[in-house]
């Protein structure tokens, strides 16, 4: 999983949207085969870090205390099974604004990043690792990240990178509906929810290229 803690104007710390992240990490645990652990134990864990590391929670606008909660199988076993045991870590850094600059990006109509009924919704390793090679193409040709399509006729717009991606299309903000190989994202969540309470008219639909 993954999420942030901000430093506010008046200078308390706020940890983004926790128990929607805990609900996505269970989600993201039970696909993989793995238990949740107590959501009071997230929560409060993470809580009790971002006290200790209250100093590293940077000051610079933008800027923000990336929080890390993961979790992997550490029976010692040699074979492909379901573990019988595991490890819950929670890791923490400062990060700067991810991107200070507008980016351009190349539509990606070759590589995948996930296919429908696999892990896309997921948020676990291998999904990075299979989109690592295909970014390094693009950026190679001058291209800050790719746009990825859907994986049976790579015709519709999925995700932007490692993110959900939203557009301004005339009047509406519009953006993929999620799926088994989209992520449910929480700033999607957010942004959407912030759209339609402000009165701007907001759509879920497959996005051609």
């Amino acid at each position: 999983e993954g999420m942030k803690a901000f430093r506010m104007h008046e200078g308390r710390i706020n940890i983004f949207r926790m128990e929607k992240h805990y609900d996505r990490f269970a989600r993201s645990l039970n696909r993989m085969c793995m238990p949740a652990p107590p959501k009071e134990i997230f929560t409060e864990g993470l809580k009790a870090l971002v006290k200790l590391d209250k100093e590293w929670v940077p000051r610079q606008p933008g800027a923000a205390l990336y929080l890390r909660p993961f979790m992997y199988a550490s029976e010692a076993k040699f074979g492909i099974k379901i573990s019988e045991e595991y490890r819950f870590v929670i890791f923490t850094g400062p990060v700067a604004e991810l991107f200070a600059r507008p980016i351009k990006v190349k539509v990606e109509t070759n590589y995948v990043r996930a296919a429908r009924g696999g892990t896309g919704f997921a948020k676990c390793g291998g999904n990075y690792g299979g989109a690592l090679y295909p970014a390094k193409l693009a950026r190679e040709e001058g291209f800050d990240q790719v746009l990825w399509t859907d994986a049976r006729d790579n015709k519709f717009i999925e995700e932007s990178g490692s993110m959900n991606v939203l557009f301004v299309i005339e009047d509406r903000l519009v953006t993929p509906p999620v799926s088994d190989s989209i992520l449910d994202g929480v700033t999607r969540d957010s942004l959407l929810t912030l759209a339609n309470e402000l009165g701007y008219k907001t759509e879920e639909r497959p996005v051609a290229v």
